[in-house]
């Protein structure tokens, strides 16, 4: 019996501990076909509390990740727009003693492609990406929501929900 309630245990915790990543209303491939470089980066906490040096790694993240796939061109590239809607991250000591109980990090995005010139929108979507780990910190969820970003500019597949 003992052992049924630890396995049964163990098992919540892990499904508890998850991960999760949802983009809303992913670029079609038409305008995927036209988005081929990405430039200049604008990330606007828009008073989520999300403090300047979590807004300076996610937009790291998301150069790295654009220079790795030959995205970006500081000069000649599209431009992004990205609003911070929502911004959640526990405290350590709230994820030491809590663990998954102390609730999930977050970050909700509103992510803007533009033309070049800035003057037409390409496309538009809901990035959000949540981690209920009782490890992981900050830089983790920076890191996460970045690469989601890329994924969705760069027009790859990701956990998808037109969901509103």
């Amino acid at each position: 019996m003992k052992k049924l309630i630890v396995l049964l245990i163990f098992i919540l915790c892990i499904v508890g501990c998850a991960s999760t990543t949802s983009i809303t209303d992913p670029l079609e491939s038409s305008e995927i076909a036209e988005v081929k470089t990405f430039g200049e980066i604008d990330i606007d906490g828009n008073g989520s509390k999300a403090p300047p040096h979590f807004i300076t790694a996610v937009e790291s993240y998301i150069v790295q990740g654009l220079q790795e796939r030959s995205l970006y061109d500081s000069e000649n590239g599209k431009k992004i727009s990205i609003s911070v809607n929502n911004y959640r991250m526990r405290s350590g000591f709230s994820r030491m003693m809590f663990g998954i109980f102390a609730g999930k990090d977050g970050i909700d995005s509103t992510v803007k492609i533009y033309s070049p010139d800035g003057n037409r929108m390409l496309g538009s979507s809901e990035v959000s990406s949540y981690n209920m780990m009782a490890v992981g910190n900050q830089e983790d969820i920076a890191r996460m929501h970045g690469e989601e970003i890329v994924k969705f500019l760069a027009g790859e597949s990701s956990e998808k929900t037109n969901d509103s």
